[in-house]
């Protein structure tokens, strides 16, 4: 959907690309990338915009939503982190915000953790992670591109398709993606290791942070905001991004 001078209206599938480079346009620091048929990704320069880890814990205990993250001053939301089917906005795996750890480290299913230090958002390996490392940081996975090489075997295609949305870690900028329609892991690591190569961009590690409903990302550019996914169904967690 598109809230735009204060009114909602819904756009189409075929729509999102235009109104995401329509979007990217006017915001400094930011611009649209085609990630090959069938996803977009925001590139955000570092030095422009900071990164944000919301969740539950004792501030939001219901939830974080993406309408809310855009009304407290955030320009880009991406979401969102896994959670059991069962338990809608209980997070699975780590979930640490500025300094308190919400839900513990897994051991088991999701291998990356997005972590933020110092203003800067990084991507490690689920055993690199130490107590510590990260004032904020969230369990995700799986890996799709991990020091510049695709991180998904081909039996993946085997499992159905989803919609995705991802976050690469770039030399001087991040990518903040989604598909426009449900993908493999495979076919999208692909798509990415292609782009990076004809743009010239340095990205060596790209996670995958959500999955077929759970897919969201939000952009704001004056007094317009693109919401693909659903704005106000609540998430365990969320990455903002807000201009500097």
């Amino acid at each position: 959907m598109l809230v735009a001078d204060g009114e909602t209206r819904p756009v189409n599938a075929e729509t999102w690309p235009n109104l995401l480079w329509e979007l990217a346009d006017g915001i400094d620091g930011a611009s649209c990338h085609r990630i090959g048929g069938s996803a977009m990704a925001l590139e955000l320069d570092h030095q422009r915009f900071e990164p944000a880890i919301a969740g539950v814990g004792d501030r939001s205990r219901g939830g974080v939503t993406a309408r809310g993250l855009v009304s407290s001053g955030m320009g880009v939301v991406l979401g969102s982190g896994f959670v059991s089917e069962f338990r809608p906005i209980a997070p699975l795996g780590l979930l640490q915000i500025d300094g308190t750890v919400v839900s513990e480290l897994s051991n088991h299913g999701y291998t990356r953790i997005i972590g933020l230090r110092d203003g800067a958002l990084d991507i490690i390996g689920r055993a690199d992670y130490h107590r510590g490392l990260f004032t904020s940081a969230m369990q995700v996975g799986p890996g799709v591109v991990e020091l510049g090489k695709l991180d998904i075997s081909e039996r993946e295609l085997n499992l159905p398709a989803h919609f995705r949305a991802f976050v690469a870690r770039c030399e001087a900028s991040t990518l903040v993606g989604i598909t426009l329609k449900p993908m493999h892991l495979y076919n999208l690591g692909g798509d990415l290791l292609a782009t990076f190569e004809a743009a010239g961009f340095n990205c060596n590690e790209v996670a995958n942070i959500s999955g077929d409903l759970e897919a969201l990302l939000a952009v704001t550019s004056g007094d317009r905001t693109l919401y693909i996914g659903n704005p106000d169904s609540p998430k365990a967690s969320l990455i903002a991004w807000k201009q500097t």
